[in-house]
């Protein structure tokens, strides 16, 4: 009876899925930690989801470690649809921080200069756009890596299709 033949994983699989699954853990350890400091200096009232903001925020910091743990330890075992999620909604949830992160300074800014957003876009465009070069220079490599078909054909091969 022959062996089932064995599949050298990629190290940049190894290597991003350890990344997803470390910071995973700590985000998930780090709201934790917040929820109880919360609890202790307001009261439990302070963790309730009572408005559909709340549940948007304990979806978006609460889930968003989840997925990130979940693809890294499915990365690990070769799971077909941790790949789908590295290429669909690990980018999703970078737009969205990346996104944050330009209303952010928005706001800051349109604070400081007493001007409308606009105006503000039209003065000073490096400072989004270096937010958007910061997403295109982080995320696209992760993609092209795992768009490439040395690593599809591990997933395939893996996964048995």
């Amino acid at each position: 009876m022959e062996k089932p033949p064995r599949y050298q994983r990629p190290l940049g699989v190894i290597l991003f899925g350890g990344f997803l699954t470390l910071v995973g853990a700590f985000g998930s350890l780090l709201v934790l930690i917040e929820m109880i400091d919360s609890m202790t200096a307001f009261g439990i009232g302070t963790v309730f989801i009572d408005s559909p903001r709340s549940l948007l925020g304990f979806l978006l910091y609460g889930g968003i470690p989840i997925l990130f743990y979940s693809t890294g330890i499915g990365l690990f075992l070769a799971q077909p649809w941790a790949r789908t999620s590295v290429l669909l909604y690990i980018p999703l949830v970078g737009l969205f921080f990346f996104l944050h992160l330009a209303l952010n300074l928005a706001r800051i800014l349109t604070d400081a200069y007493t001007a409308p957003v606009w105006e503000v876009l039209w003065h000073s465009p490096g400072t989004f756009l270096n937010v958007i070069i910061r997403y295109v220079l982080l995320i696209s490599p992760i993609v092209w890596y795992f768009r490439k078909p040395e690593i599809t054909e591990y997933f395939e091969a893996v996964s048995g299709d």
